[in-house]
């Protein structure tokens, strides 16, 4: 299945070096959308990602760029991409990380085969730049070979569906992800997880994914958040 539309948030913070990659996997999907929006929303960063992510929305005309006049944090910074979004389906990608070339065909066929999927996911897998070995923030089974890809830039949704379950909590530094998830599950439907890698996740010296290894307190507060809505 073709995408009719889909709007693409890409959170860029300090990454000149790798959102090019990223823009780039989203453009080179071998089933494109019939209609593409490519939302760069540059985080008040202090490298060249300014400069980079310029010359892509002058480059290509998918691509929309905002520069934040402050600093919002990840799940600011993506909430923005959310309110501009405009088409049918919405999906997230993280600025050092890139798609497979199957993604959208992969997943779009799962919308087209049960329309009453709530949103899809698919499995990532690690891969090593500029790192000798798993960052000791990883978790041991990573080494063993792709792993569900519970988080966002695996994730293709329907646009109206995900801003039905909610925005993303900006009061999270890390966990946005894993709090949206939780009220994903609450909120019902079909959650679907492909057996195919549909995202490659680099693995570097300087990954946000280790600061969150440091704020594990965050975990606790969204397990907390989730039993006060069942009761």
């Amino acid at each position: 299945m073709v995408v009719s539309g889909l709007s693409v948030v890409i959170p860029v913070f300090n990454g000149a070096c790798f959102v090019e990659e990223a823009v780039d996997s989203v453009l080179a999907q071998s089933a494109p959308p019939r209609a593409l929006q490519v939302c760069l929303i540059n985080d008040a960063s202090t490298d060249g990602s300014d400069a980079v992510c310029r010359q892509l929305a002058q480059r290509h005309r998918a691509v929309e760029y905002v520069a934040l006049p402050r600093n919002l944090g990840v799940a600011g910074a993506r909430n923005e991409g959310i309110r501009r979004a405009r088409h049918e389906y919405l999906a997230f990608l993280d600025q050092d990380d890139r798609w497979m070339a199957d993604k959208l065909a992969l997943q779009g066929a799962v919308f087209a085969e049960r329309p009453d999927t709530s949103h899809v996911l698919g499995m990532q897998r690690f891969f090593l730049d500029g790192v000798s070995d798993y960052p000791s923030w990883c978790r041991g089974h990573w080494k063993e070979g792709p792993q569900p890809g519970y988080l966002l830039s695996a994730l293709l949704i329907r646009t109206e569906r995900f801003r039905q379950i909610g925005m993303l909590d900006e009061a999270y530094l890390y966990s946005d992800d894993v709090d949206w998830f939780a009220r994903a599950r609450q909120a019902g439907g079909t959650e679907v997880m492909l057996p195919d890698i549909v995202l490659d996740r680099r693995l570097h010296a300087h990954n946000a994914s280790a600061l969150a290894a440091r704020a594990s307190h965050e975990l606790l507060h969204v397990i907390k958040a989730k039993l006060e809505r069942h009761r």
